[in-house]
């Protein structure tokens, strides 16, 4: 029971943690806009900052087990860093389809500029994908 609840709390704390940092991640940008003039919404910064790490939250177990299983203390170290180098692609090209999908079924603007969510893919897809190691390297 205790074990239960300690995870619960992780869970929560977590999930705190990824709402303060989408929350500045929606904040400073909308205050930069406004500063410079530009017209931009503050819910499509919202939504583009939620969901880019509610997703990366979702998906960071899997990154926990594979940190795990090829750690870089080994005397595997140039194997292990081969094998997150790829396996951080594969997660940051994941990350990227959820991410680019989600955000524009929730966000008119995106589907007023892009129609085709296949149009939305291609144009974001070189803009967006290198982020994703960076991202899968932190967590």
């Amino acid at each position: 029971m205790l074990n239960q609840r300690q995870n619960l709390y992780r869970l929560f704390y977590f999930i705190v943690i990824l709402t303060l940092i989408a929350l500045t991640f929606t904040i400073i940008p909308y205050i930069e806009a406004i500063h410079e003039g530009r017209k931009i919404g503050f819910r499509s910064i919202a939504v583009s900052s939620f969901v880019r790490f509610y997703l990366w939250g979702a998906l960071f177990p899997l990154i926990f087990v594979i940190t795990r299983k090829f750690g870089f203390e080994s005397n595997y170290y140039l194997r292990n860093f081969s094998i997150h180098l790829v396996l951080g692609v594969f997660i940051s090209i994941i990350h990227f389809a959820g991410y680019t999908v989600v955000s524009w079924l929730l966000d008119p603007v995106f589907q007023e500029r892009f129609p085709a969510l296949s149009l939305y893919l291609l144009k974001s897809f070189l803009g967006s994908l290198p982020l994703g190691l960076p991202f899968y390297a932190l967590l």
